[in-house]
């Protein structure tokens, strides 16, 4: 149907190439009072002033352009990457699939960008290519069918595909929320309020209209899984189907960004203030671009609400609540109180009133090869508590050495934990420490309507975008956060055993004692018995002494067993005679003993009981005793096959006894 219809189309653009010229007499006579008022100063563009062609009674629509300290003129202007910029038929939108193309606004040439000159128009209306002019039909019964719908939208949104590409000189993708990215976008057939006015007049707008998406901000992390918003700004001309459109450095008045903050800014969410909300987030999208066309000068509120109230396919309710928002939206927007959070010239200043803090996370915790804390989430808010996360450029996470900083994802203000290896982990827990963490987030301080225009002199539409300049600078907000590693206290255990049969002991008392530098000159207590010839001592702390070091002192052997333990090896030998204990170190592993073995075990020798051994010595010829005399007894070693070198006791003459008694020596 549409390849049918393409023959005549050509000769009547010619018919209304010599219509048009009549056309602001015609415009003059119709009677376009607003229903509701609308601020007579309302800004158009910054940096441009326009004159409306058409005589509707109102006043024209001005105001001051927006100044950017030290910007230049609108000279550098970006080239587009993409060589066509046609995105494939079956592009996809997010959760269905358009072949209808735009019904776009579009305000009137000639916008510059702060600090440009701003240019005169030719005072011709660039009409599209359509069956049937407006002028021609305003007296006219229209044809209202599918086919004609059809071909009005073939003229108006161009070939079947998606709406356009914006690009920039950098030919890759950035952030979500980079005004200088190569955006690709794409727009589904909202016409619940389509009217049968083909392109639409001042007086008769078209309020048709695509919802129109960035196409790639699902690719972006930063994005989070939402896709932005475009709006349209130049409702008669065609749309930039196919087109490569760049940004100029253009920007809309801050009536136009006050839409664009606090309207619809994400696909299939509402508008973000609640009092805008319809309850239909479609509906939320066609009440935020009425009210930016509305403000941009492309028609009046009371047209808007003419062709809202002769929509056949909305409810009556639906038609109410559509003009009951846009009123407020548009009224809001003209009333200078509103604006705290822009500055004077106009820029919405995000870092006046943004609020960034992090939660604290949970304590460390065992996690793969070390230690690990729970997430903590970033939470970043500007006026009226709107969520503003998806702007931050920079996501700076300080940590002391040792701790490492493990995102969730890949977004620039993921969560984030803090992780710690094992080692470094156990050796922070001799003495406790506390992880102090310090958290800064950066994102660009004036934010406003970004206008993105198709190459100089087309007939394409002009849209608009929520975007940042780089003219404002940054700002940075911190909050931080503290984790505790606890100090950990030990428990050492030692044994007592029978130096000969490895038996148990019980009885014993030990004694643990602090390292001065010098000395153990401080007793920190003393070994629990627990029986069964084990003894602890809980709560050791790595602090209360120097380097770890501790003594161990028997104070009290076993009954009947030598005060002396058994000694292992020089090692031992040497402790024992400096320091009168067994030298233990606690370290991050647990503790050590410098070069004894089964250090922990302490072996003590029995004392046997004396024996009574009397030995007489006498005369063999008198029989008369004899003193002076000394005998010795040695154990034989039946594994040696020999007597040991040590005797077990000697036998001296007792003058009591008059007799040689034995005497053991003290094992």
């Amino acid at each position: 149907m549409k390849k049918r219809r393409r023959p005549y189309l050509a000769v009547i653009l010619c018919i209304l190439t010599l219509v048009s010229s009549l056309y602001p007499v015609w415009a003059a006579e119709k009677d376009a009072g607003p229903a509701y008022a609308v601020d007579g100063d309302a800004e158009k563009n910054r940096g441009a002033e326009e004159t409306r062609e058409e005589g509707n009674g109102e006043e024209d629509i001005s105001g001051d352009a927006l100044k950017i300290p030290g910007e230049e003129s609108g000279d550098k202007k970006q080239e587009a990457q993409s060589a066509s910029g046609q995105i494939p038929e079956d592009q996809k939108a997010p959760g269905q699939i358009t072949e209808e193309k735009d019904v776009e606004e579009q305000i009137p040439e000639g916008q510059d960008g702060p600090g440009q000159t701003t240019k005169e128009k030719d005072g011709k209306e660039q009409i599209p290519e359509i069956p049937d002019a407006p002028e021609q039909m305003a007296g006219e019964d229209r044809d209202n069918t599918e086919e004609d719908k059809e071909a009005v939208m073939e003229a108006i949104a161009g070939p079947d595909g998606p709406c356009f590409t914006i690009q920039s000189d950098k030919g890759r993708f950035q952030r979500s929320v980079d005004n200088g990215s190569r955006l690709q976008v794409n727009s589904v057939r909202y016409d619940k309020f389509y009217g049968d006015v083909g392109t639409g007049t001042y007086d008769e707008p078209q309020l048709g209209m695509g919802i129109k998406y960035i196409v790639h901000d699902d690719e972006t992390p930063d994005a989070d899984g939402k896709w932005r918003y475009v709006y349209c700004l130049n409702f008669k001309k065609s749309s930039p189907t196919g087109q490569d459109m760049t940004y100029q450095g253009g920007w809309t008045s801050r009536k136009i960004a006050y839409c664009l903050y606090y309207g619809a800014m994400f696909w299939e969410q509402s508008c973000r203030y609640p009092k805008y909300r319809t309850g239909d987030w479609q509906l939320d999208y066609f009440v935020t671009q009425t009210a930016i066309h509305v403000l941009n000068g492309e028609f009046s509120l009371s047209a808007a609400f003419r062709q809202i109230d002769r929509s056949s396919q909305a409810m009556a309710n639906e038609k109410a609540l559509a003009k009951d928002r846009i009123n407020m939206l548009v009224n809001d927007a003209n009333d200078g109180g509103n604006y705290a959070s822009f500055t004077q010239d106009g820029w919405f200043d995000a870092g006046a009133q943004a609020v960034f803090s992090v939660t604290t996370p949970s304590d460390f915790a065992g996690a793969a090869d070390g230690y690990a804390t729970g997430y903590s989430t970033p939470t970043f808010r500007t006026a009226y508590d709107l969520d503003m996360k998806e702007q931050i450029t920079s996501f700076n996470v300080s940590a002391p050495g040792g701790v490492s900083v493990q995102k969730k994802d890949k977004k620039t203000y993921s969560d984030f934990r803090l992780f710690i290896k094992a080692a470094q982990y156990k050796l922070w827990q001799l003495t406790g420490k506390t992880v102090s963490t310090t958290v800064k987030a950066t994102a660009p301080r004036w934010w406003g309507g970004g206008i993105y225009t198709a190459p100089s002199g087309s007939e394409y539409q002009d849209c608009v975008m929520w975007t940042y300049t780089t003219a404002g600078g940054n700002f940075t907000k911190t909050a931080s956060f503290d984790k505790k590693i606890p100090k950990k206290t030990f428990t050492l255990d030692i044994q007592k055993k029978d130096a000969e049969t490895g038996a148990a002991l019980t009885g014993a008392v030990f004694s643990l004692w602090a390292y001065d530098g010098t000395a153990y000159s401080k007793k920190l207590g003393t070994f629990s018995d627990k029986g069964g010839g084990k003894y602890s001592y809980t709560g050791i702390d790595y602090t209360k002494t120097r380097d770890g070091w501790f003594l161990i002192r028997e104070d009290k052997a076993p009954k009947d067993y030598h005060p002396e333990y058994v000694l292992y090896n020089s090692a031992d030998k040497e402790n024992y005679q400096k320091y009168g204990g067994r030298e233990i170190r606690l370290t991050a592993d647990g503790f050590t003993f410098d070069g004894v073995p089964d250090a922990t075990v302490f072996k003590d020798n029995p004392m046997h009981p004396k024996a009574n051994i009397i030995i007489k010595k006498t005369d063999a010829d008198t029989g008369e005793l004899l003193e002076g005399a000394e005998f010795k007894v040695y154990e034989w070693e039946s594994s040696a096959n020999a007597y040991k070198q040590n005797a077990l006791c000697t036998l001296k003459y007792d003058q009591g006894r008059k007799r040689y008694v034995c005497i053991f020596r003290q094992m």
